[in-house]
């Protein structure tokens, strides 16, 4: 681990092995599972629990108080929102930004939900509160305002299901 890091009290299951890279902010509470991995230039915040085998590449902000689940991929540079869950086998990919306020500045009360086994493609954007039920995939640079519950492939702005 880089003395440029930044880990805060309170923090679990970071290693040698869990921080590779440099400029990174670790906020209190947070816990990291086994073989999981952050880049460089990543602040999680507080009372961020990650699963096991994650990967966290270089430039990935959560807010607080989000729930990662096991096997997940973020690429680099992708915003995750306060108290959002993603469940296991997701991959998120680069410059995606899960919301968390609306164009009225209001902030969601609903968590914003990504379930089992899913593709979020690059640069997309869901809106604050979305819920993404499992094996559903989402193609590149689309806009996702309503829920998604059926399982399948959606890409566009809005999104929208074709196939």
């Amino acid at each position: 681990m880089h003395s440029s890091n930044v880990i805060e009290e309170n923090v679990k299951g970071v290693t040698t092995n869990s921080i590779k890279g440099y400029f990174n902010i670790i906020h209190s509470g947070v816990i990291l599972g086994k073989n999981t991995t952050v880049g460089n230039y990543c602040e999680i915040g507080k009372n961020t629990i990650i699963g096991d085998n994650c990967i966290f590449q270089s430039g990935v902000r959560t807010g607080n108080n989000v729930t990662i689940y096991d096997n997940i991929t973020i690429k680099f540079g992708s915003s995750l929102t306060e108290g959002m869950i993603i469940h296991s086998d997701t991959f998120v990919g680069p410059s995606v930004i899960f919301l968390g306020s609306n164009h009225k500045r209001q902030t969601s009360l609903n968590n914003t939900i990504i379930g089992k086994n899913c593709y979020i493609s690059a640069g997309v954007k869901v809106m604050p509160g979305i819920q993404i039920h499992d094996n559903i995939i989402i193609g590149a640079n689309s806009f996702v305002n309503k829920n998604i519950e059926e399982p399948g492939v959606y890409v566009g702005n809005p999104c929208k299901k074709i196939k």
